[in-house]
């Protein structure tokens, strides 16, 4: 587990340089945010995030150095990301963001031991998210999506 955690904060952090180096392309608008304010504030949160991450492991003894094996919860979902990301220009946001949503909550609460209880919290929490995010992106913001 602690070499995951010392990969995916090494992913992160490059992940977040990259967008700051982005971000800084994008015109600058005096008195304003400007449109490189959000980009810059979740890379930011990226950063903290991972870096407290890093601290968190490397603190913490008690976690093993072995790395998991292809089915833990972390590379499935990091296939499953890879498919959603694949799959949604082709198809829409509307069409597969829910069933990414649903499929990753599942996954999830069978292998934590939750089971099928879960199902209908998921249903409507994947709809409720993905119908908010498309308000906030495509109404709020006129942020096209796929």
């Amino acid at each position: 587990m602690r070499r995951n955690n010392y990969v995916i904060c090494v992913l992160m952090l490059l992940l977040a340089g990259y967008v700051f180096m982005s971000a800084r392309k994008f015109p600058v608008e005096e008195l304003t945010l400007g449109p490189a304010f959000f980009p810059e504030l979740v890379a930011g949160l990226l950063v903290f995030f991972s870096l407290a991450l890093l601290i968190q492991t490397m603190m913490d003894r008690r976690q093993s150095d072995a790395v998991e094996g292809p089915c833990s919860v972390f590379w499935v979902g990091i296939v499953a990301m890879a498919a959603y990301l694949l799959i949604m220009p082709r198809l829409g946001f509307l069409e597969t963001t829910p069933f990414f949503l649903f499929g990753t909550g599942m996954y999830m609460a069978y292998t934590s031991g939750e089971g099928k209880a879960w199902w209908k919290k998921l249903t409507v929490s994947s709809l409720i998210t993905t119908g908010a995010l498309y308000y906030l992106f495509a109404k709020l913001l006129n942020v096209p999506l796929p």
